[in-house]
């Protein structure tokens, strides 16, 4: 019975430690309102950005979990190092919010409405479900 304790509490230990932690992203920042239109695209731009690098590494993510559970199979600790947080999908959130305010604030001052790179991206993004949150 110790045993089986033990090997429990390494196991929570070892889980913890796979994927990071989310990267924490303003939706409104102080000085929002002095900002002009040119700073209103490039903040947006580089958001996008962020946000293409941040799904390109959910998705390297994926592949390597997918790798890993199928590895579980002759090695069961790969389970361990499975990324279950989804941290990238809060991030996206986060950045989402941030250009939806970007774009509100640009259209106040009567900027000219940036073009989004991403397009619906948003949408379908959240629409996938990790694997760790379907029932």
């Amino acid at each position: 019975m110790k045993n089986i304790i033990t090997l429990a509490a390494i196991t929570l230990t070892l889980t913890a430690c796979a994927g990071r932690e989310a990267r924490q992203y303003e939706i409104a920042k102080n000085g929002d309102q002095n900002l002009n239109c040119a700073s209103v695209a490039r903040e947006f731009y580089a958001n996008e950005t962020i946000i293409i690098e941040t799904a390109g590494e959910r998705l390297g993510q994926n592949v390597k979990n997918v790798a890993l559970t199928a590895a579980s199979v002759v090695f069961f600790p790969t389970l361990f190092f499975l990324d279950l947080k989804g941290s990238e999908r809060s991030e996206l959130s986060s950045l989402k919010a941030r250009n939806h305010v970007l774009a509100d604030l640009g259209q106040s001052k009567k900027c000219p409405k940036p073009h989004s790179r991403v397009g619906n991206f948003y949408d379908n993004y959240n629409n996938i479900v990790p694997p760790a949150e379907q029932k």
